[in-house]
C-alpha cells in the first residue's frame, strides 16, 4: 500500500483487515508506504492488535519495485479522484483491491479483471479479497498482466495525444 498516512485514506480500516487475515493467513504481510500525520496513530493501531504482520515502511521517493513485488496493491480512501496510485501499480502490473468510491477505482478497476472492488468501510469483504488474492496467485498474476495491458493501451502517451487530439477537434 502506498497512501499519505492521513484519516481520509482508510489506513485503519486495512490495518483491522489485517487483524481479520493474520486469524487465518498469518504469512500474509502488508507493507504500508507513506508518511503523514497518521503514523502514531497507525502505530498505535498496529500495536494494540499485536500485528506483526503489517509494518508501516515510510516514504519512498520511487516505490515501483515495492509494487512489482508486491502480489497486489491496497486503496482504502474515502474518496480518490484520479488515483496516481492505482495508475503506479498497474504500470508494475500489480493488481489493486480498492474501495469502490468515488471517483476513480471503478474507472480504472474492472473487477476481477485488473484487480478487485469492495464495498467502501467493508472490512470483512476488504479480508476477504486479500486472501482471496493471496490463496490464487494466479489470478492475482493474470489481473496484473491485465492492468499492465490496460495501461499500456487506454493510458499510454499516445492514447492520451489521440484523447486531446479529439478533445481539440470537437471544439473547432
Amino acid at each position: 500500500m502506498v497512501a499519505r498516512y492521513h484519516e481520509e485514506k482508510g489506513i485503519d480500516k486495512v490495518i483491522k483487515a489485517m487483524g481479520i487475515v493474520k486469524k487465518s493467513r498469518p504469512d500474509i504481510v502488508l507493507n504500508i508506504y507513506g508518511s503523514g500525520p497518521g503514523h502514531k496513530e497507525y502505530q498505535q493501531l498496529i500495536d494494540d492488535l499485536k500485528l506483526d504482520n503489517v509494518h508501516l515502511k515510510g516514504y519512498v521517493a520511487n516505490p515501483a519495485p515495492f509494487y512489482q513485488q508486491a502480489l497486489a496493491t491496497l486503496l482504502t480512501s474515502k474518496f480518490e479522484g484520479f488515483s496516481l496510485a492505482i495508475c503506479e501499480s498497474f504500470s508494475c502490473a500489480t493488481p489493486v483491491v480498492s474501495f469502490d468510491v468515488k471517483y476513480s477505482p471503478r474507472e480504472l478497476i474492472k473487477e476481477h479483471e485488473t484487480g478487485m472492488l469492495v464495498e467502501p468501510d467493508n472490512i470483512d469483504m476488504l479480508a476477504e479479497s486479500i486472501i482471496y488474492l493471496y490463496d490464487n496467485p494466479e489470478r492475482a498474476i493474470q489481473y496484473g498482466k491485465n492492468a499492465k495491458n490496460l495501461m499500456d493501451t487506454e493510458y499510454s502517451e499516445a492514447r492520451l495525444f489521440e484523447r486531446w487530439e479529439e478533445v481539440f477537434e470537437m471544439t473547432k
